[in-house]
């Protein structure tokens, strides 16, 4: 309530919704409760030095941490503060949004128009990143983020379906052809995907994604991140209007019917 303007204007100039915003920095700091309380510093010269070589991509990461400490120290020089000041979590993330450094330099914007990107104090200009960061992503305006998913389990391929992971790939009538109809979605314009949610020993579930479930991926690779995302922006939209949150529930695949047995008629007796 106390941000629905600069939400409002953020949704209005990058077309993404308040619920999304607001479900980001829920997630990623409990809106700026804990932004973190390691030195940026430190946290990115070990990773990019001595990252664990047990990792199976360590070679790569180590790289990738080695830009993000360069472009860390390159923003500290040009914004004149100390690099050991700046405070973030075990990964180098800073500020309400938790922006690595490449995303700082990249995609965050002064929204509340000072002159300066602050993503450690400017809830306008954490709002305005966040959403400039979903446009950078992919994101379209108006569409949903994910449908309810209705099995026939008599069609059902389920190696094809997953085969792309969350990357959306099917057309809805491809997605039903393979057995799985995205619920109030089959008239959706642009490709989906089976998003499948495992649960421990239990049965895994299942929701069908769109380019915008995608898109809240690429500001953390996981399917779980994003219905975390997602269901935690719905729930607060609700509590703010006194609506039912719009949350589709991850359903398991129903098993098969059971064939009725034949049970043949007895002889006649002679």
């Amino acid at each position: 309530n106390d941000n629905a303007e600069t939400l409002a204007r953020a949704e209005a100039q990058f077309g993404v919704p308040a619920a999304m915003v607001v479900g980001i920095i829920g997630v990623e700091t409990i809106y700026g409760k804990n932004m973190g309380n390691l030195r940026v510093l430190d946290s990115l010269a070990t990773l990019a030095f001595d990252f664990p070589e047990a990792h199976p991509r360590a070679a790569e990461r180590q790289r990738y941490f080695q830009g993000e400490l360069e472009q860390f120290l390159v923003m500290m020089r040009n914004a004149g503060t100390p690099t050991t000041e700046p405070r973030g979590s075990y990964a180098g993330a800073m500020g309400l949004g938790q922006f690595m450094p490449s995303s700082w330099a990249q995609w965050a914007v002064d929204f509340d128009g000072d002159g300066r990107i602050d993503l450690f104090n400017s809830t306008a200009d954490a709002i305005g990143s966040v959403a400039n960061y979903f446009k950078a992503h992919g994101w379209v305006p108006g569409q949903p983020v994910l449908y309810p998913a209705l099995f026939n389990t008599d069609s059902l391929n389920l190696p094809t379906l997953l085969a792309p992971d969350i990357l959306p790939s099917f057309t809805p009538a491809q997605m039903a052809g393979l057995g799985v109809i995205p619920q109030d979605g089959m008239e959706h314009q642009g490709l989906l995907a089976l998003i499948e949610l495992r649960n421990g020993n239990a049965a895994p579930s299942y929701v069908v994604g769109t380019q915008n479930f995608y898109t809240i991926t690429r500001y953390n690779w996981s399917s779980y991140y994003a219905m975390a995302v997602y269901d935690l922006g719905q729930e607060v939209l609700a509590a703010r209007t006194g609506s039912t949150p719009a949350i589709a529930m991850p359903v398991t695949i129903p098993a098969p019917a059971t064939p009725a047995l034949s049970v043949p008629a007895p002889a006649n007796a002679q």
